[in-house]
């Protein structure tokens, strides 16, 4: 669709391990400016621009375990490699569930996938777009153990449903 440089030379956040001294998870680089604008101004209306952050997601595991993310509510994601990967969502099955707070969140959580049941799933291609509420508990598993790389339009100024309901205000 857009032909963009990948350029992964910051990194704004990551979650994961390390295993024998390689990085293992979901990395976030910073985006240049030129670069956000562009998508911005291509995907997003002017009048709600200032709501989103964007970064370039890559995650190298091909199993992301559930969880919900941190400090967000809300994810446009624009897809350039999917690695044949699988987004689940989940509700509990049970009223306690076991959680793991990761290090570097402050309200992000790791959930047991037997504590719950998946409610929907989609699988996305190339230059596709999906938007997620990354409040609710969801998982990616993938079949291939190569790199997912997305644009990840970010907000927790406005939630999933206020965007679903004012779609046009948000998403040209």
């Amino acid at each position: 669709m857009m032909n963009l440089p990948l350029k992964m030379e910051k990194i704004d956040n990551q979650y994961g391990v390390i295993v024998d001294g390689e990085f293992i998870g979901i990395r976030y680089y910073h985006v240049d400016e030129s670069i956000e604008k562009k998508l911005l101004k291509t995907f997003i209306h002017p009048q709600t621009r200032k709501y989103f952050h964007l970064s370039l997601m890559v995650i190298n595991h091909n199993d992301i375990p559930p969880h919900i993310d941190n400090e967000l509510q809300v994810v446009i994601n624009y897809y350039l490699k999917t690695a044949n990967a699988t987004t689940l969502f989940w509700k509990p099955n049970q009223s306690e569930l076991t959680t793991t707070k990761v290090m570097n969140q402050k309200d992000g959580r790791l959930f047991k996938k037997d504590e719950l049941e998946c409610i929907g799933s989609f699988k996305a291609e190339t230059n596709d777009f999906w938007m997620l509420d990354v409040s609710k508990i969801h998982s990616v598993d993938a079949s291939e153990n190569n790199l997912r790389i997305a644009y990840c339009f970010q907000s927790n100024d406005v939630s999933y449903d206020e965007i679903v309901k004012n779609l046009d205000k948000y998403i040209l």
